[in-house]
């Protein structure tokens, strides 16, 4: 978690956009699911992926 904040805060809309925790766990929920492996993602509906 503290890695991934780091990447955000090296992105370009860090230094507009505050990171927030909310926005984290956000983020990181939607990295989870885009690793969620096809047998269990098949399984849950169908969202679309989250783009960056």
């Amino acid at each position: 978690r503290a890695t991934y904040i780091f990447l955000l805060q090296t992105q370009e809309f860090a230094q507009r956009v505050p990171i927030t925790d909310a926005m984290v766990d956000r983020l990181l929920a939607a990295f989870v699911a885009s690793e969620t492996p096809a047998c269990l993602d098949s399984q849950a509906t169908a969202e679309p992926a989250a783009g960056g």
